[in-house]
């Protein structure tokens, strides 16, 4: 005798879009067949595009029809292996529904994971009813907190004289749970036309610097190119002035890179390849400070 019983079906894939959200799809009725469970997933596609980077665990249900007794269901998968997913999910007696938690605590930020989950045994689900793959799209990503500001000194571009350095206030932002730091508008134009002259300031310079420290205590940043909106004006029109990482901007200065780090609790000192695009001239290499919220004052350090 077949058994009439509600469950959620997907809508098509070519229907829906990945959202950073879950997604579940409208149900419809379907039958039973005699002799199976009703194992189903609740739809057929799930993602999280804005997954909190401390996150360790994403679920996806899973749902039956019969539920007389407990049951153990065969998982597959082909995601990659940065993301564990169990090979059995369980449903006690009378449980209707219950959820395959995934592990993604090794999950890296800012990466896209794609990928399939599927009931492995066709015993345990009516193959033409039941949604029984789920393609599966996660990415983490940082909740960034602003923490205040702090200071930030670039003789090069901001200084004016010797009497004045030239040291700014910036909005600092934190990856919560992290020691990974965003800088906020490192170039104000009002503060570069003081160093030099309206006339050098000639392009958007970047917007926000981020470092973080790696595991040799050397800071990296992103990008590890950095537009100054300065123009070396002397030189051409295109002579931009520009900061590289020292090994990015060439393989001889990386024994330099070391020089990027924490020189003090809450100092960083930052160390570029100071170029001037377009051209054969530099200004050399040479350090940047930031002091960050709660940090010493820079402006008695440099003194």
């Amino acid at each position: 005798m077949k058994i009439v019983l509600k469950s959620i079906l997907a809508l098509s894939a070519a229907a829906l879009l990945a959202v950073s959200c879950n997604v579940e799809a409208v149900g419809t009725l379907y039958e039973q067949e005699s002799g199976k469970t009703g194992v189903s997933f609740a739809a057929n596609l799930a993602g999280d595009s804005e997954i909190s980077a401390t996150a360790t665990s994403f679920t996806i249900p899973v749902r039956r029809a019969a539920a007389d007794g407990s049951q153990t269901v065969n998982i597959s998968s082909t995601l990659p292996e940065d993301i564990v997913v169990p090979s059995t999910v369980t449903f006690s007696a009378g449980q209707y529904e219950t959820d395959l938690v995934l592990d993604i605590s090794s999950m890296a930020v800012g990466k896209t994971y794609k990928g399939a989950v599927k009931l492995a045994n066709a015993e345990e689900y009516d193959a033409k009813t039941a949604i029984s793959s789920v393609s599966v799209t996660l990415a983490k990503a940082y909740t960034w907190v602003n923490i205040g500001k702090g200071q930030f000194y670039d003789g090069l571009a901001l200084q004016p004289s010797d009497d004045d350095l030239g040291i700014i206030e910036v909005e600092i932002l934190q990856a919560e749970g992290f020691d990974r730091w965003r800088i906020l508008n490192p170039f104000p134009k009002d503060k570069l036309i003081a160093a030099w002259a309206e006339s050098y300031v000639t392009y958007n310079p970047t917007s926000e610097i981020e470092f973080w420290v790696n595991d040799k205590d050397v800071i990296e940043f992103s990008p590890n190119v950095i537009k100054t909106g300065l123009t070396y004006i002397g030189l051409g029109s295109d002579c931009y002035i520009y900061y590289y990482y020292p090994s990015v901007y060439s393989s001889q200065l990386a024994a330099d890179d070391a020089k990027n780090c924490f020189v003090m609790d809450k100092v960083a000192q930052f160390y570029f390849a100071q170029v001037i695009e377009n051209s054969t001239n530099w200004f050399g290499e040479g350090p940047k400070y930031l002091s960050l919220p709660g940090g010493p004052d820079l402006n008695e350090l440099l003194q």
